[in-house]
């Protein structure tokens, strides 16, 4: 381009297809232009995309014919203030209110605004490392064949917590779930830790429960049901204090003591 002159425009035509856009020049007596490319970062191995808005200002370099040139980016008006005035932030922000923002003098990077899902694909692995991680939802809903976690403190507080996977492992020192509603649905389920406790009114096991060492109970213990004799013991047992029986007891022999307790 010959005698390259810089305009001052505003959007008028965008074609999202080829990335170019028209631009209507006030000072040139509100001549249109031809159809001009976007200066990006990138556009070849790597790519970049971003498009400005009917009505926006914008940059432009032109030739003396306005026919030939390229627009720069938009600029800041009177009529569109910056979000923001820090040197410490980079900041975009969405006409339905998402927005990112990093700080870095508080190293500190903020997504927020009108987003309403997340989407993340990866091919192999997604590693988080973090002294602290926070979930705070109605809902947490994880799929999976394994489930794995290992910490030295997991907290997890929320209206509904669910868990489905084939495989559900955790290992941690300290393992807290705070919840009104949680669900684990798996083929396996492992808890390692050097403490676990179960807060809550009442908890119901509807299969078998194996316990390998020494089971102990602060507030008493009462059963019933069961095909055969309803409770089994192998072993010597040790009572301090009374046994109290409705019937007979008899020892292995089929002999009775003939009395009622």
């Amino acid at each position: 381009m010959k005698s390259v002159t810089r305009q001052t425009g505003i959007i008028s035509d965008i074609d999202e297809a080829t990335v170019r856009v028209r631009v209507t020049l006030p000072e040139c007596d509100n001549l249109k232009s031809n159809w001009l490319p976007i200066l990006h970062r990138n556009s070849q191995d790597n790519k970049d995309y971003w498009l400005p808005d009917p009505g926006e200002q914008v940059e432009v370099l032109l030739d003396s014919n306005g026919e030939d040139g390229v627009v720069l980016g938009a600029v800041y008006s009177t009529v569109d203030t910056p979000p923001l005035a820090s040197r410490d932030k980079r900041y975009v922000q969405f006409s339905d209110g998402a927005a990112f923002e990093y700080d870095r003098k508080l190293h500190q990077l903020t997504i927020n605004g009108g987003i309403e899902k997340i989407v993340i694909e990866v091919k192999d692995s997604t590693s988080l490392t973090s002294p602290l991680v926070e979930v705070n939802a109605q809902r947490v809903c994880v799929t999976s064949d394994t489930v794995s976690v290992k910490a030295t403190d997991v907290s997890v507080e929320a209206s509904t917590v669910g868990v489905k996977a084939m495989d559900v492992s955790v290992e941690a020192s300290t393992v807290g779930v705070k919840a009104m509603d949680v669900s684990v649905e798996s083929a396996r389920t492992g808890v390692k830790a050097l403490e676990v406790t179960v807060d809550a009114p009442l908890s119901t096991f509807t299969g078998d429960v194996t316990v390998m060492k020494k089971l102990t109970w602060l507030g008493g213990m009462a059963g019933s049901g069961g095909s055969g004799n309803s409770a089994i013991i192998t072993g010597n047992v040790n009572v301090l204090g009374n046994v109290s029986a409705s019937g007979k007891l008899i020892d292995s022999g089929g002999n009775s003591n003939h009395h009622s307790h």
